[in-house]
């Protein structure tokens, strides 16, 4: 357990670094969207701490598919939940996301779909991989 802890503390401070970059684009994404209005300091400073936070958990949480006990459909609803909870948490506090019935309902449906869409590109080019590496091994 304390080799997955240290994995998972590994990788998220790897992607902890990427927050002020996530946040930047957001900025700039909201200044483009013409949603753009004047932050303080301090409101600057909690969204790029919990960005990186955010980036912390979201990297940290991939050490499930390390654990060889674990059933990879378990793996795959721990690291969405976890996931889940990490960007609605961070959305909510820095008022990204209204806390209203719609706009959650808008923003897991997303979610759901984005997540699972990502899931099915990972496993088609890794079933693809494999049945290549398959072909070739038959050829010897």
């Amino acid at each position: 357990m304390k080799k997955y802890i240290k994995e998972f503390c590994k990788r998220g401070l790897v992607a902890f670094g990427f927050g002020p970059i996530i946040m930047a684009v957001v900025y700039f994404a909201l200044e483009w969207g013409g949603v753009y209005d004047t932050f303080s300091f301090s409101e600057v400073a909690k969204q790029i701490l919990l960005v990186s936070a955010m980036a912390f958990f979201a990297a940290g949480i991939t050490v499930v598919y390390q654990i060889e006990k674990l059933p990879l459909p378990i793996a795959i609803l721990i690291q969405a939940t976890v996931l889940y909870v990490d960007y609605i948490s961070v959305y909510l506090i820095n008022g990204w996301l209204k806390n209203a019935v719609i706009p959650i309902a808008i923003f897991t449906g997303i979610f759901i779909v984005s997540f699972a869409l990502i899931w099915f590109i990972v496993y088609a080019v890794t079933k693809r991989h494999t049945k290549r590496l398959n072909e070739r091994l038959d050829q010897r």
